[in-house]
């Protein structure tokens, strides 16, 4: 079973074949999908992201009545980028940054909590104020929506991958006068 398009792509270029791929590539659509298999007696694995809260999906395999066996393959690493991150937080916030382009919630997650590290966590808010985020997809809207903050651009026809998001990206930045106040070219 696959979260989405993508990574059923990703196990098909190493010669796996999901037997099915989620409608939605979110949580949230592994869990309707669940609800529909047959799970009592079975043990189901689970590849979790780090630093996220995993009950709903946990809980969703319990109630189908099959056992998890959850496994984080990756763990970020907390301070490697954080001199990037901070350099990120003053170009935005000095105008020099029209657009972020977000691709997953451990984005949004890191930038907040390498701003409340440092102490800055206003800063990034004024940066993000004056720069136009895009995000690739629900569950990284949903992280902003715990931060307070709105996606300005996303890809369009629910198509939740790099290209259309960059292409969202374009159209929006094209002819608009970006939202740091500077001229459009």
């Amino acid at each position: 079973l696959a979260r989405g398009p993508k990574p059923g792509r990703a196990l098909r270029e190493i010669g796996l074949a999901p037997h099915l791929v989620t409608g939605k590539p979110t949580t949230e659509g592994i869990i309707e999908l669940l609800a529909t298999l047959a799970l009592a007696g079975r043990r189901v694995g689970l590849q979790l992201y780090p630093d996220k809260v995993h009950d709903a999906l946990l809980g969703a395999v319990a109630a189908g009545g099959a056992t998890a066996d959850p496994v984080t393959p990756y763990a970020y690493d907390a301070r490697a980028a954080d001199a990037r991150i901070l350099g990120a937080i003053d170009a935005m916030v000095d105008g020099s940054v029209d657009a972020v382009a977000l691709t997953a919630s451990a984005q949004v997650r890191r930038l907040f909590d390498t701003a409340r590290a440092h102490d800055c966590e206003s800063r990034l808010r004024e940066g993000l104020a004056r720069t136009r985020i895009a995000a690739i997809g629900p569950a990284v809207a949903d992280e902003l929506a715990l931060h307070d903050l709105a996606a300005d651009i996303a890809p369009a026809n629910g198509a939740f991958f790099m290209k259309p998001l960059i292409s969202a990206m374009a159209i929006a930045l094209e002819n608009s006068a970006p939202r740091n106040g500077a001229p459009a070219p």
